[in-house]
């Protein structure tokens, strides 16, 4: 049973150190298959071991550590499609920085469209892609 708490933790993580994304994948007939993708980045993987146990998912090497650099290995949690999504509803109400993007990929994942065979789908997919990636972007703030 995962505990209100650890629902808060990982949404201030996912707030903090993740990306909430559609990521696609060319299919062998030509079109693109979508779904929505969580992840978090840190060079702990203690913190990421414990979104792997008590959410699933897969932790990979984002980055490996550099001497010349200082820098060390960065790794990869990630969760992917409808578990995704359903975490992602589930740490809604604790999300701040990143709220709105996970209301919009939840909203994506409600219109049931998930590759580019029709060519309405892909025009729907490409806003909701461009909307997220407006959403994600950095910078100065504007006003």
């Amino acid at each position: 049973m995962i505990k209100e708490t650890e629902l808060a933790y990982l949404a201030g993580l996912l707030d903090g150190e993740g990306t909430i994304s559609l990521t696609s994948k060319l299919r062998k007939y030509g079109y693109r298959y979508f779904q929505p993708r969580i992840c978090i980045t840190n060079t702990k993987i203690e913190m990421l071991n414990f979104c792997k146990d008590k959410f699933g998912g897969l932790i990979y090497i984002s980055a490996k550590a550099n001497s010349v650099e200082n820098r060390r290995t960065a790794y990869r949690w990630s969760l992917s499609g409808d578990k995704a999504c359903l975490l992602l509803a589930s740490i809604l109400p604790f999300l701040t920085i990143k709220k709105q993007q996970a209301q919009l990929v939840l909203v994506f994942q409600g219109t049931g469209i998930k590759n580019t065979k029709k060519e309405a789908d892909g025009i729907v997919i490409s806003k909701f892609k461009s909307r997220l990636a407006n959403l994600n972007s950095r910078g100065l703030a504007q006003g």
